[in-house]
């Protein structure tokens, strides 16, 4: 199975799914994709945020995720935000020991928790770093939190960021909460 398609690549074409001929006039996947993306683009004037936003929205049942992401514009997402959170999601998405046993429901990063680490960063950080910050506030929670009342990683890492200094650098924050934890 391909792996997710991230900002700026172009999704191959599945050869197990070729896209179905369609009558004239009808738009494909992708062309109905493109058009909400223009819209948005301009509707929010997101110049940079076209090829991210057309890419996210050429798939089946894209409705609840158009409504994400123009709450989230509205909300004030940048562009840069918007790729790095796409980039999260995926990569969350993949982790099998971010789920919880109980429920599908915390399968993929929710965008407010996602935009949250992201701004609680020193400025918008690349991928890696956030990759790692991640997994250390995974290693984190597995000490600090309870799983029996918290049993999906992205619940624990919500009371994580409830706890945190918001004025204070997340990475910052939690290098103190682990040296903490250290000398106990």
């Amino acid at each position: 199975m391909p792996g997710p398609v991230l900002p700026g690549q172009a999704r191959s074409p599945d050869p197990a799914r070729p896209e179905p001929l369609l009558p004239p006039g009808r738009l494909t996947r992708r062309q109905r994709a493109e058009r909400e993306a223009v819209r948005i683009s301009e509707q929010y004037h997101w110049k940079r945020g076209f090829l991210a936003l057309a890419d996210a929205l050429d798939r089946e049942n894209w409705g609840k995720l158009r409504e994400s992401i123009e709450r989230e514009i509205e909300c004030g997402m940048t562009p840069e935000e918007f790729e790095l959170m796409l980039q999260l999601r995926a990569y969350w998405h993949e982790q099998i020991h971010f789920r919880s046993p109980y429920t599908s429901r915390y399968d993929s990063l929710p965008w407010g928790l996602g935009l949250a680490l992201i701004r609680r960063s020193a400025g918008v950080p690349c991928l890696d770093e956030m990759i790692i910050l991640i997994e250390r506030l995974y290693e984190y929670a597995e000490v600090a939190c309870s799983k029996r009342s918290l049993p999906a990683f992205a619940q624990r890492l919500g009371a994580i960021l409830d706890r945190a200094d918001p004025d204070v650098d997340l990475e910052y924050w939690l290098c103190a909460q682990e040296a903490r934890c250290s000398f106990r």
